[in-house]
């Protein structure tokens, strides 16, 4: 027995914290590509004789994309840092930004 009896759920929600900061981070890599996929795929695609890049609906589109990845990442970057610095109790509120 690692706490003691009746210290299970204890234990179980002391994981949470690093768990969800690890899935955030998956989650981040996961965007990467599938953006990358999207500004691939707009450079070769043509629509009504003009490649899609260069329509600016879809330029905002990425541009929005591009701006919630990087949001994410900042958050779940602050996260790590206040779990690290100051546990992961004090990151309580980060870490529920990210999840």
């Amino acid at each position: 027995i690692v706490l003691g009896e009746g210290k299970g759920f204890e234990i179980a929600q002391g994981r949470l914290g690093p768990g969800r900061i690890h899935h955030c981070m998956r989650s981040i890599g996961t965007a990467e590509l599938a953006l990358a996929a999207i500004v691939d795929r707009v450079h070769r695609r043509k629509a009504f004789g003009r490649v899609l890049a260069e329509k600016d609906s879809i330029r905002t589109a990425i541009a929005e994309a591009r701006i919630d990845i990087t949001k994410v990442r900042q958050l779940c970057y602050l996260a790590a840092v206040v779990a690290d610095e100051k546990g992961f109790k004090a990151a309580q509120a980060h870490v529920a930004m990210i999840k």
